[in-house]
């Protein structure tokens, strides 16, 4: 019996426990578990935490190749999850003319005018991010989009993403006159003299953007890849993409492919709610079709995207 417990001991005793990749110590880790909610140290191996507690339990995973990061006293916390975020749509929008910082209409004007001029063979001129109290009633008009795009057709995201503004030329593109009715889910905001300001709303806003040329799989990718840069350096590693189109799904199957995929992404694919019965069922096997299609150790569609009414800044709700 002696010589048995003898051979335990020695076996247990020699033990190693597998080094970390990476180790933090000495800070202040906060680890969301009301029994824990403190701990000095962190080990992290392959992807996965392999140790929180004091420092002293963390010096058996640290060997001469492991990364050591000296806290000194500041805090760590578990990554952030977005819920609710369009991370290929606002990537690919920081290549195009960005306007979430300008908070004057004579600094939108000028920063639209200074990418046109620096993007001369763009077909159309296109953006995102213009604010709708810059402008009154959220509603700026053509005419000034005119005066700085004058020879090709623009169109501009506003910051929320629920109303459009479009130049004379992409209101033509679309064939919107003034007798052109709203669409069902949509407003075409109008003048004093009753033309088509330049303003659109909600689903009013497609009927000039699908006249744009959309972004290719290489730049909704590339687009993809600068949003999570920024979305990880603000400690974003985990978030819901609001609302996918199959173009959309591709991009993030594509990037886990080349892994570029740096966060765990639960996917809304966009659903149509009006229609008839056989339309709505078809949309529920396509959806099924997509879950089982674009899924991977990152990414999974496993949500749906329903538009009820539109939002209150634009009185669209």
């Amino acid at each position: 019996m002696k010589k048995l417990l003898v051979f335990v001991f020695l076996s247990l005793f020699c033990l190693k426990l597998e080094s970390a990749e990476l180790a933090l110590r000495h800070g202040k880790i906060y680890t969301m578990d009301a029994a824990r909610s403190w701990a000095e140290s962190v080990a992290i191996d392959h992807g996965k935490i392999v140790y929180v507690g004091p420092d002293a339990g963390i010096k058996s995973f640290i060997a001469s190749d492991t990364q050591t990061i000296e806290l000194q006293g500041r805090l760590v916390l578990p990554g952030f999850i977005d819920s609710h975020v369009h991370p290929v749509e606002a990537g690919v929008g920081l290549g195009q003319c960005n306007l979430y910082d300008k908070e004057k209409k004579e600094d939108v004007l000028a920063e639209i005018k200074k990418y046109a001029e620096s993007h001369k063979t763009a077909k159309w001129v296109l953006g995102s991010g213009w604010q709708l109290p810059v402008f009154p009633n959220a509603n700026p008009q053509k005419e000034w989009l005119d005066e700085v795009v004058p020879d090709r057709p623009a169109l501009i995201w506003s910051a929320d993403g629920h109303s459009v503004w479009a130049n004379s030329k992409a209101l033509q593109a679309a064939g919107i006159t003034k007798s052109t009715p709203d669409p069902k889910n949509g407003r075409i905001e109008k003048n004093a003299a009753g033309e088509p300001s330049g303003t659109l709303r909600e689903d009013a806003g497609d009927l000039v953007s699908k006249m744009a040329p959309k972004p290719t799989l290489e730049e909704n990718v590339a687009g993809l890849k600068q949003a999570l840069a920024e979305m990880n350096r603000l400690g974003i590693t985990g978030f819901m993409e609001a609302n996918a189109h199959e173009d959309i799904l591709k991009t993030y199957a594509e990037s886990e492919k080349r892994g570029t995929l740096t966060a765990r992404v639960a996917i809304c694919m966009h659903a149509d709610p009006e229609g008839t019965i056989p339309k709505v069922l078809e949309q529920v096997q396509k959806f099924k079709q997509w879950r089982e299609q674009y899924h991977g150790e990152f990414y999974k569609a496993d949500a749906i995207k329903f538009f009820a009414d539109g939002v209150i800044e634009a009185n669209t709700a």
